[in-house]
């Protein structure tokens, strides 16, 4: 029996080597953990984080939060079949002067958008060569608009 346990040691050596962590994590979640190796499971956050788990709020750009709030509106309007509420909620949108053009032109495709929903395909297709024509606003938003011209005709 010695012999066999002479053996066998190295074979249980690395068996414990691997389990041992393995006990390890078993014993902090279940809340043992006095058992457990605190370093294992130091939390390691940064000031960024530590704040955000406080229950702080991450400091936002103030322009582009009000843009996330005007286009949030709009959605819930969108949401709601007020196609004209929505078109007002993105002219002011457009009408500030330091949006980011991504916000800008989204704002304008959904103007046009909204006109398609109401069936209004001339208006619709007013504005989205607007969107065409404005070369400052993002290629995406450009070509989605030449899309939508091509299946109003």
């Amino acid at each position: 029996m010695k012999a066999r346990l002479l053996k066998m040691k190295p074979t249980l050596l690395i068996l414990t080597a691997l389990l041992a962590p393995l006990a390890a994590m078993t014993a902090a979640v279940s809340g043992n953990l006095p058992a457990a190796n605190p370093a294992l499971f130091a939390a390691k956050n940064k000031p960024k984080q530590a704040a955000r788990q406080k229950g702080d709020k991450p400091k936002t750009d103030p322009v582009r939060y009000a843009l996330d709030k005007q286009l949030a509106a709009a959605s819930l309007l969108w949401a709601a079949k007020h196609f004209a509420a929505v078109r007002a909620e993105c002219d002011k949108v457009l009408a500030m002067n330091n949006a980011p053009l991504h916000y800008q032109s989204y704002a304008h495709l959904r103007i046009a958008q909204s006109y398609m929903a109401e069936n209004n395909s001339t208006a619709a297709r007013a504005e989205y060569e607007k969107i065409m024509a404005n070369v400052a606003y993002p290629e995406v938003h450009r070509y989605e608009a030449e899309e939508c011209v091509k299946e109003i005709e």
